[in-house]
C-alpha cells in the first residue's frame, strides 16, 4: 500500500493545480474527483497502476443493445475518494 500511496502522491504532483506551498492539496483533489475533471481523469489513466485500480473496464457485449466494440473504462470516483480521504495519504492536508 505504501507503493500505491507514493506513486498516487508523485502523480498528483504532476498538476499545479493539486499543489500549495509545496504541499499536495487533498481536499482539491477530492473536488475535482467529485466533479469528474477530465484531466484528473487523463492523468490517473496515464498510470498504469492507477488505471488498474481505480478503473472499472466493461466489455460492450455486457451492455443490452451495444454497438460499441472497444471496451468502455469507468472511473470508480467512490473508490478513488475513499482511497485519498484515507488518513494515510496526506494526513496534515486540510486546505483546497
Amino acid at each position: 500500500m505504501e507503493n500505491l500511496l507514493d506513486n498516487l502522491k508523485t502523480l498528483l504532483q504532476k498538476d499545479e493545480r493539486f499543489i500549495s506551498e509545496g504541499e499536495l492539496l487533498k481536499n482539491k483533489v477530492v473536488e475535482l474527483a467529485l466533479k469528474l475533471d477530465k484531466d484528473l481523469i487523463e492523468l490517473l489513466l496515464s498510470d498504469k497502476q492507477m488505471k488498474e485500480i481505480f478503473f472499472v473496464e466493461i466489455s460492450p457485449s455486457s451492455l443490452r443493445g451495444a454497438e460499441r466494440r472497444s471496451n468502455l473504462i469507468i472511473f470508480d470516483k467512490d473508490k478513488f475518494i475513499r482511497f485519498v480521504s484515507n488518513k494515510q495519504f496526506l494526513p496534515d492536508s486540510y486546505t483546497s
